[in-house]
């Protein structure tokens, strides 16, 4: 799979991003349960309030992006070394989701030891989805996982009553729209009553990678076969990018493979061709 963008020679492509002012906006998954109404689930925004969970993705950007580091991932959350995905971090920055769990409307002593477990039951998207949260000590606790199949261990647990709120990171592995589906097990502290809540769903729509842009530049002095180009890209960190050409925007042959390095880069090869459309390539995992 790929994110392709073609362009004639000489023209230049630009991209604009997506809709979404890019500031710091705080999420909660919000939980809420009381004996006479039973579970209800809401998104909860700081600036909008609650809103219906199925009529709100959140939104994950473009520059959440990040090039998996080689280092010891024993839970198997992320992606294998050197590969990009998108991770919302579970501390707030500016400009990325900082997304969580709460359960602050939950009344104290309703349930045993005030403990809920939110039970992944299902995800549906165009790859692999985590989510973990950080130890204070080193390490990581995992909570969701598809990367190992949805199964027993795939619960992260929760204090219920005012003031109990957690943030955890959040991984995908491929752009598209997740849906997320869980539900809520808890047990009534007056009854002892086992209670599971009906499936809930939170929606991600995952951004792709920015498109690079091309200008085609002077031809290269001396050798008149030699083809030179000009590629912008908002990824600079070794992005892998290809450059393919083609004659009739159908049958597309690679020319060259090349790292993005920098915000621009120049790219110089030799055809035998006059003519030729052009696109740059950006390979996703």
């Amino acid at each position: 799979m790929a994110a392709v963008h073609s362009i004639v020679v000489s023209v230049l492509l630009t991209w604009m991003g997506g809709g979404r002012s890019h500031g710091f906006f705080h999420l909660d998954v919000a939980l809420d349960y009381t004996r006479e109404t039973g579970w209800a689930f809401s998104l909860y925004d700081l600036n909008y309030g609650n809103l219906p969970l199925a009529e709100n993705p959140v939104w994950v950007p473009h520059y959440t992006l990040v090039t998996v580091p080689d280092v010891k991932d024993p839970h198997r959350l992320h992606s294998k070394p050197g590969q990009l995905e998108w991770l919302i971090p579970e501390t707030p920055s500016f400009g990325l989701p900082f997304l969580g769990f709460s359960a602050e409307g939950i009344a104290r002593g309703l349930f045993v030891n005030n403990q809920i477990g939110l039970r992944l039951v299902e995800v549906r998207g165009p790859g692999e989805f985590s989510t973990y949260e950080s130890l204070p000590l080193g390490g990581v606790l995992p909570a969701w996982n598809t990367r190992d199949g949805i199964g027993t261990n795939d619960i992260y647990r929760l204090l219920a009553g005012p003031g109990t709120h957690r943030h955890v990171a959040w991984v995908f592995s491929h752009p598209g729209r997740y849906a997320v589906r869980f539900q809520v097990e808890a047990t009534q502290n007056r009854t002892g009553q086992r209670l599971v809540s009906p499936p809930a769903e939170v929606l991600f729509d995952v951004e792709p990678p920015p498109a690079p842009r091309l200008r085609l530049l002077e031809p290269v002095s001396g050798n008149p076969a030699a083809r030179k180009v000009q590629v912008v890209a908002e990824l600079v960190d070794g992005t892998p990018c290809v450059l393919e050409e083609s004659p009739d925007l159908i049958l597309w042959t690679p020319v060259i493979r090349f790292p993005l390095n920098g915000l621009t880069n120049h790219v110089t090869w030799n055809s035998p061709h006059p003519f030729r459309w052009l696109r740059a390539v950006i390979p996703t995992p």
